[in-house]
Parts: structure tokens; sequence; C-alpha cells
């Protein structure tokens, strides 16, 4: 079964997804959030934690990074 991507979160620099089936799924740049939605698809709600608008605090360079790198990701798996 196929377990779709449904929560987002910053941590150290990278995006943490997490999956409907519990699973979490450490993306790291662009090229990791295409594949990982590639591989298992974005539920029809994909909710977010206020790290990922806060980034900075979280490991990255600037406080809108992990979203630039999500849109990124997301433009790269059309």
């Amino acid at each position: 079964m196929k377990y779709a991507i449904d929560f987002l979160s910053a941590q150290d620099g990278a995006i943490i997804a997490s999956t409907e089936g519990g699973k979490d799924l450490v993306l790291k740049n662009a090229d990791d959030v295409a594949d990982a939605i590639k591989t298992h698809g974005l539920a029809g709600k994909v909710y977010a934690s206020s790290s990922m608008d806060n980034a900075d605090e979280y490991g990255f360079a600037g406080f809108c990074d992990a979203w630039d790198m999500w849109q990124n990701g997301k433009n790269l798996a059309k």
C-alpha cells in the first residue's frame, strides 16, 4: 500500500516529510523532495509545522528556505 505525504516540518537543515503510514522521510534537497513526491505522492491536504515558516531556527540559512526547497522539488516532480 502506498502512503502519501501529509505533514512537513523542518529539522537540522532538512525537511521531514511524514506519510499517512507514519514513515518519516528526510529530504535534504529539491531532488529528494521530487523523488519523495514521485514515490509517495501527496495527500489531499498536506499540513506543515511552524518550523517550515521559521526554517532559519531549524538549520536552514533563511526563514523561508525550507518552503523554497519544497516548492523547487514540487516543480521538479511535475
